[in-house]
């Protein structure tokens, strides 16, 4: 009767969980939206969202302390619960970054636009399709698709350090694009967070369904 129950909890826990990654997603796509569509708006709606996010954190906290104290769970079932509690900060951290991003926006959406913006665009989008796979891979399981989370994280890394060369050169060159610059490096810096932040999620799914940290893999080669 006590797995009957774990298992209706554990269900709740993966329902409730998801409900808060779609708002999440939601929120990483109006904020790449915002940029992109110079819409200071969608802005105002991730900020909306971002209470939503902070009650989901909280609630899910609880459900996954009240599961562990009341139904003792081993095994895979602990596995679940403890990769729950960490894949739910990991989505907290995701909207934060998202609202970072989206204040930053509204300091710079009146100046005009002196600095070529497609490099902030493009690492908006792969920041944002890495966040969409972690989450499939979590809903479904899919531990390969996990992996390629976590080897398509280098693809963003690459362009945040490009992007960063790029605005440190165009504002060497013409000091006025100083201040729209700065805010710029805050942006695809939150962005790069975002990325990693999806990482994280990805490294959580192959410790749940495999039991292996995807931290250290190296670890596991005996090195």
């Amino acid at each position: 009767m006590n797995q009957i129950h774990l298992d209706e909890e554990l269900q709740n826990l993966r329902s409730a969980l998801a409900i808060m990654a779609g708002e999440v997603e939601r929120m990483v796509e109006l904020t790449r939206d915002c940029y992109a569509k110079r819409d200071s708006a969608l802005g105002i709606q991730v900020m909306d969202l971002d209470r939503s996010i902070d009650e989901h954190e909280i609630a899910l906290e609880k459900q996954c302390l009240d599961v562990l104290a009341l139904r003792a769970p081993f095994a895979t079932d602990l596995r679940i619960v403890a990769s729950t509690l960490k894949i739910v900060s990991e989505l907290e951290r995701i909207g934060d970054h998202s609202v970072n991003i989206s204040k930053r926006f509204a300091n710079i959406v009146k100046q005009p636009s002196t600095l070529d913006d497609k490099w902030i665009n493009e690492i908006g989008t792969e920041s944002l399709r890495l966040v969409k796979r972690s989450f499939d891979s979590f809903l479904s399981k899919n531990v390969e698709l996990a992996r390629s989370v976590i080897k398509d994280d280098d693809i963003v890394d690459k362009l945040y350090l490009n992007t960063y060369e790029e605005l440190l050169k165009i504002m060497r060159k013409d000091p006025e694009t100083v201040v729209r610059g700065t805010q710029l490096i805050l942006i695809i810096k939150n962005w790069e967070r975002i990325a990693d932040q999806a990482t994280n999620i990805a490294e959580e799914v192959i410790f749940m369904v495999e039991g292996r940290n995807a931290k250290h893999s190296y670890l596991d080669d005996g090195n």
